[in-house]
Parts: structure tokens; C-alpha cells; sequence
């Protein structure tokens, strides 16, 4: 008898922890949060909520701190960290003042962001004046952000 084994890349979630999908990505939050969809004029937007923290979504063509006219932005008033993870361009800015000013995430398949000149579909995920411990989660939740592939 024979047995082959085949091992791949299988994301795992935290106990207590869902995937909720926006747009072309996946995101793994804890399971009391909810997507809400909202009315967008041309992009698909919403919330999602949880017992503590309610995040803004959206999903369109050039959402999010991703051209350079932001750069400015953020230098001034947040914390950037930029990264290319799993062929995705992501941007995730953290406020210079705790509590106060937005923690946010915005992704875009690379191939798109370095092909474009400002026309590319991204995700921007955000939420304001947050505690520390809230700034953990929001960042540990930015991070499980992947293409749907």
C-alpha cells in the first residue's frame, strides 16, 4: 500500500476566530464581528462590527492610502509600514497620537499597484481613535488580510 502525502499552504484560524470576505480578500476576525454592506456610489462598502470596534470598508478602484498624493498624509500624521506579502502591495498606517487619528489597512494585488497608473482595484479597511489594546487587534486582523485568489 501506497500513501502519498501532499502538503500545502492551509490557513488556520485563531479559536474563536472567523473569515469574513470584502471584496477580493479574505480577513480573519474574532466571531462576534459582522459585515454590514452599505449603500456605495461606485465602490462596494460597509462596516464590520464587533463588541468593541467598528471597522469601514471599501472596496472600488483606487480606495485607500495607496498613491503618492497620500504620502504626505501619512508621513504627517501616521505610521507606515509598506510590505509586498503573497504578490499583495499592502499599507498599513497607525497614528503618530494614541487614541486619536485612524488605523488602517489598504491592499491591492501587486501586479496591478506596479502596472497602474492610479487605475487598480484595492481594499481600504479602517477604524478611528482606537485604545492600544484595540490598535493590537485591528493590527493583528490586517495582517491575516489575503487575495481570495
Amino acid at each position: 500500500m501506497v500513501c502519498f502525502l501532499v502538503f500545502g499552504c492551509v490557513h488556520k484560524l485563531e479559536d474563536n476566530w472567523q473569515t469574513i470576505e470584502i471584496g477580493d480578500y479574505f480577513f480573519d476576525f474574532p466571531n462576534d464581528y459582522k459585515l454590514i454592506k452599505q449603500q456605495g456610489y461606485d465602490s462596494y462598502v460597509g462596516i464590520i462590527k464587533g463588541d468593541s470596534i467598528t471597522f469601514n470598508f471599501d472596496f472600488g478602484t483606487t480606495t485607500g492610502n495607496l498613491t503618492s498624493d497620500s504620502e504626505e498624509w501619512i508621513e504627517c500624521f501616521n505610521k507606515a509600514q509598506i510590505d509586498t506579502v503573497d504578490d499583495l502591495y499592502r499599507v498599513i498606517t497607525v497614528p503618530v497620537e494614541p487614541c486619536r487619528g485612524v488605523t488602517g489597512v489598504s491592499i491591492c494585488k501587486l501586479e496591478e499597484f506596479t502596472k497602474s497608473n492610479n487605475g487598480f482595484l484595492a481594499l481600504g479597511l479602517t477604524v478611528r481613535d482606537l485604545t492600544e489594546r484595540q490598535k493590537a487587534l485591528a493590527l493583528k486582523i490586517y495582517k491575516t488580510g489575503r487575495h481570495k485568489k
